[in-house]
């Protein structure tokens, strides 16, 4: 990124805010796990692939990856993130035929497409997946 900024300095702004974002938001879901493991609200961390067991800190887990992904899509679709990542070139590359490009508006959104329905199928099979013994015991 350092050699995008010294190109065009005026995207340095948008570089920092993004990481921030970026940092601030993923860990999200890692710092509700923290807590719930913390005040021992689970006894595993494999508990958080089983919300079919209504623990709540695991609900509040799976509902914040939810909120994060619909805030994400918002932001790509609607906020014009695409545009924004296309425009600060380095954050999100593609390698083809030995060849590294920065992604277009038109391949962030087809490949967030791709991310939704990973998600969704991810998410459905944690609540319909069978519980094994070793933690409901």
């Amino acid at each position: 990124m350092k050699k995008f900024i010294l190109e065009k300095p005026t995207l340095k702004k948008g570089y920092e805010d993004y990481h921030k974002g970026l940092i601030f938001h993923v860990n999200i879901p890692w710092i509700i796990m923290g807590i719930g493991s913390l005040i021992g609200l689970t006894d595993s961390p494999f508990e958080y692939a089983y919300p079919q067991l209504m623990n709540p800190i695991v609900l509040v887990y799976h509902a914040s990856i939810l909120i994060l992904l619909l805030l994400f899509i918002r932001w790509i679709y609607f906020k014009n993130g695409a545009k924004f990542i296309e425009k600060h070139p380095g954050i999100i590359q593609i390698t083809t035929f030995n060849k590294i490009k920065n992604a277009t508006a038109k391949q962030i959104k087809a490949f967030l497409s791709i991310i939704i329905l990973y998600v969704f199928f991810t998410l459905t099979y944690a609540w319909v997946q069978e519980v094994p013994s070793f933690i409901t015991n």
